[in-house]
């Protein structure tokens, strides 16, 4: 399902199809819960494999980090992405992407510093490549 965050100050999504025009750079995509323990499951199975690719000259990556979003309007967790800065034996240093869409906590252009368990899915450029926790094995 695609939802989409409409212009103005509003946090609330609404799917896609509400609208005539979707702008696709404010645009979401929720999976079932199902698919999301696949993915976190894959990219911890794979973590390492990201970790050596960061350590490669010229690499650039990108991870996904589970946040902990519970407040007085709602409890749970969000996905956001974060842009690598730097990765550590078990950590990873990154900017921030984009605004938290349930915490005003977390903002574009933040700096965090997260474990490798926080974190739910990757990707890596490294000389043309594009690697994943489902291409992964091309890490050797």
């Amino acid at each position: 399902m695609l939802y989409i965050y409409p212009p103005g100050k509003t946090k609330k999504p609404c799917r896609a199809n509400e609208f005539a025009v979707v702008d696709m750079e404010n645009a979401i995509v929720k999976v079932s819960e199902k698919e999301t323990a696949r993915m976190e499951a894959l990219a911890a199975e794979t973590i390492s494999k990201f970790a050596k690719v960061m350590t490669m000259p010229e690499a650039k990556g990108i991870v996904k980090i589970k946040i902990n979003t519970e407040n007085e309007k709602q409890a749970g967790y969000e996905h956001i992405w974060a842009e690598v800065d730097q990765i550590g034996v078990n950590e990873v240093f990154a900017t921030v992407l984009h605004d938290s869409l349930y915490s005003d906590q977390v903002k574009k252009g933040d700096k965090i510093q997260t474990e490798f368990e926080s974190i739910t899915d990757w990707r890596a450029i490294v000389d043309g490549k594009d690697i994943t926790p489902d291409r992964a094995f091309l890490v050797d």
